[in-house]
């Protein structure tokens, strides 16, 4: 298991009409984590994986005191390793 590649491959750039940063995927829950000021005021966003396909989401979960919101793609991102996987072992 090359674990660069893994985690790299589970790492989204989210990209709002107001600025991006970076999320990442857990394939279990199906969802994208990332900090709640990346996405505020926006309840769709749009994924970019490594290699620049491009994946709309819907902003499902904010938490502004935690600076924490969640995120799930329109589509499954079944290919994809999830970031808890690669930490747990």
């Amino acid at each position: 298991m090359n674990v660069t590649s893994d985690i790299s491959r589970s790492i989204f750039k989210i990209n709002t009409s107001s600025g991006s940063g970076t999320g990442f995927y857990l394939r279990g829950e199906g969802i994208v984590v990332t900090n709640c000021h990346v996405i505020l005021g926006h309840r769709n966003v749009a994924l970019e994986d490594q290699e620049k396909n491009r994946f709309s989401a819907k902003v499902v979960f904010v938490n502004r005191e935690a600076d924490v919101a969640f995120l799930t793609p329109e589509v499954p991102l079944k290919r994809l390793i999830s970031s808890w996987l690669i930490f747990r072992n």
